[in-house]
């Protein structure tokens, strides 16, 4: 079934009054939602495991919504650090009614 309720919200609008990372991220924060990357979630919750681990991964290191909506994050691959750059654009689910 695909769901037909989803739009795509800047971070900054769907959620004005938070940060970054709260105040920590773990793992029970992780939710699976419609998207399809649980394989993605899955690594983020296994870092989640351990205090500051997930927020180390961000380039941003203010616990501050970035006015522009870009975030640069260092993952490693094969060993070398590799730098990917995302948006602030989000999947978000509305009610249906």
């Amino acid at each position: 079934m695909i769901a037909t309720n989803i739009t795509w919200e800047r971070a900054s609008e769907a959620f004005p009054d938070a940060t970054l990372f709260g105040s920590g991220i773990v793992a029970g924060d992780i939710n699976q939602g419609f998207v399809g990357n649980c394989w993605f979630l899955a690594s983020c919750a296994a870092l989640a495991e351990m205090p500051g681990r997930v927020e180390k991964i961000f380039l941003n290191k203010e616990n501050e919504q970035n006015a522009a909506g870009i975030y640069g994050l260092e993952f490693y691959r094969l060993g070398l650090p590799t730098t990917v750059v995302i948006d602030d654009w989000l999947p978000v689910r509305t009610s249906e009614g």
